[in-house]
């Protein structure tokens, strides 16, 4: 039986790698361990239980997880009721593995067990002490959670859905957080009233592939958005992240009627700007395709911005298809972008494939894509000269008063106000 006082008012801190969904996990997780008396504290030192939320999108956040944990080493010794944990999608990529190679953890906690974590925890602190997993997929639909959210603020995070069908060659997450399930409409409705009634202005739908959301109800993701404008009082409604394939007309004509509400941001990750290279990353549409939602997009929403995600140095990659890539940012002209060098990740059909690029070659083309989108960015900026625009105000960034907040277009705005 769960003891509901496991934390005894000790302090919890978790570091939190990755996506917003697993910023948006970490809320989760600090909001459950509240209810049995631990205290979100600002550094591990201050902590009783220490847990490392990970991801395994790139190879480079997997390391830090190692690393991290080796930190910890000295204070484990030095206090034999600190526990560490892992969670998130490293937790549940190699489960037992971790706890193989870093004997110091306490528990793993992949990204279908969060409800589990209490538990997860009182069960180390057993008079016979255990080494916990609990990383096993629940794969049931429709995906039934509410949003546990401590303190809101003015902007959050809501999931409306988790795990991915796409199956990219390159990408593992399908692997670390199972296949698609999409929340019930009425509830997400439900959930977002909530909010409002507490104070949140602002709320940022997250999935995988948001587009694809598909209630039991029979409601699309445009549906969702139609319904959550007309019946909630939500300021600003923004999305992440949406798949080029399945962003449709009827999604732009939506955010057009109810842009009073719905953000002019879009993120539509291309990957890359030729056909060959997203035919092997199975992206499932070509480069005129995705030009085509890019025209499609801003005709229907005049003065939209555009933001996308690329990798360089995919498997076979030649220095021609690269330079594809190149040319798309350049007729694009994107106001932001994520770019990133290609990391072979397990199970994935890409770290199989041969002819991977060098890791020269890829630093090459990525410092190639960051320069020029520095150049863009810059000229896109100065559109904003002398303009007008509405502002969440999220922050005061310091003692004289200045502010900071974002327009509707994503755009980070400082400044100073009263009233």
């Amino acid at each position: 039986m769960l003891n509901q006082d496991i934390g005894q008012g000790e302090g919890v801190y978790i570091s939190t790698y990755g996506c917003q969904m697993n910023v948006n996990d970490t809320e989760r997780m600090l909001s459950l361990l509240e209810m049995v008396n631990f205290v979100p504290v600002q550094t591990p030192e201050q902590a009783s239980l220490i847990i490392i939320n990970s991801c395994s999108v790139r190879e480079k956040p997997v390391h830090k997880v190692h690393s991290e944990v080796g930190r910890y080493k000295e204070m484990k010794a030095q206090n034999p009721r600190l526990r560490i944990g892992v969670a998130g999608c490293v937790a549940q990529q190699e489960k037992q593995k971790l706890l193989k190679d870093m004997p110091i953890l306490d528990f793993v906690c992949g990204t279908d067990a969060i409800d589990q974590l209490p538990e997860v925890v009182a069960r180390t602190y057993q008079e016979k002490k255990e080494r916990v997993v609990a990383a096993r997929f629940e794969n049931e639909k429709p995906y039934a959670v509410d949003t546990l959210i401590r303190n809101p603020g003015v902007a959050t995070f809501v999931n409306i859905m988790k795990g991915c069908d796409n199956f990219c060659t390159f990408c593992v997450v399908p692997f670390t957080r199972g296949r698609e399930r999409s929340r019930n409409l009425a509830e997400l409705v439900k959930d977002i009233r909530g909010l409002v009634a507490r104070g949140v202005k602002e709320v940022t739908l997250l999935g995988q592939n948001v587009n694809s959301y598909k209630s039991d109800c029979g409601a699309d993701f445009g549906q969702l958005m139609k319904a959550l404008a007309e019946d909630t009082d939500i300021q600003r409604i923004r999305y992440t992240t949406s798949h080029p394939k399945d962003f449709n007309q009827e999604l732009v004509d939506i955010s057009q009627k109810y842009r009073s509400k719905i953000c002019d941001y879009i993120h539509l990750p291309a990957q890359s700007g030729n056909s060959e290279v997203l035919k092997r990353m199975n992206r499932g549409y070509t480069r005129e395709e995705y030009l085509e939602k890019v025209r499609m997009i801003r005709e229907g929403i005049p003065g939209v911005v555009l933001s996308t995600d690329l990798i360089v140095g995919f498997p076979g990659e030649t220095e021609a298809q690269f330079e594809d890539t190149v040319s798309l940012l350049r007729e694009v002209r994107y106001d932001n972008i994520y770019a990133f060098k290609y990391s072979p990740r397990p199970f994935t059909k890409a770290a199989k494939y041969t002819e991977q690029v060098s890791e020269t070659d890829k630093q090459r083309r990525l410092e190639v894509l960051l320069d020029l989108q520095r150049d863009i960015s810059f000229e896109l900026a100065r559109d904003y000269d002398n303009l007008t625009l509405d502002v969440l105000v999220e922050a005061k960034t310091n003692l004289e008063g200045q502010l900071q907040g974002r327009s509707s277009q994503n755009k980070l705005v400082f400044f100073y106000g009263g009233g």
